[in-house]
């Protein structure tokens, strides 16, 4: 009777350690496909850090790019206004005056101040 109680005993320990021998298989399979899962996070992550740095890359480019227009064209604009400013539009105007003056002048002499002509004799 003593080893039969003995017996059973062990049988009982054999099928514990068995159901968490079972288990922890169990949980090792678990780990295994969640590391698995974790891996190919991993290398779809890695994947767009290597996008993210290309295209880092070239937003810095054309920011280098976008500053060396600006400080082109914002000279262009200073040597535009100096122009400008050089050339007044009165000097302009001026010169339109005078150049009129002079054709006045140059067919007054042709025609009589009493007389009055059509737009016919004047062109013709």
């Amino acid at each position: 009777e003593q080893h039969a109680h003995q017996f059973q005993e062990v049988c009982e320990q054999r099928d514990a350690q068995q159901q968490m021998v079972s288990q922890l298989e169990e949980k090792i399979s678990l780990l295994k496909a969640s590391r698995s899962s974790e891996a190919q996070n991993s290398a779809q992550l890695q994947d767009q850090v290597e996008e993210l740095e290309a295209v880092k890359s070239k937003c810095a480019a054309l920011q280098s790019q976008l500053a060396d227009l600006t400080a082109h064209y914002e000279g262009r604009i200073q040597e535009q206004t100096k122009i400008i400013h050089r050339t007044s539009p009165t000097t302009s105007g001026e010169e339109v005056k005078k150049i009129m003056n002079g054709v006045f002048h140059s067919l007054r002499g042709q025609f009589e101040l009493e007389e009055s002509y059509t737009g016919r004799i004047v062109l013709g």
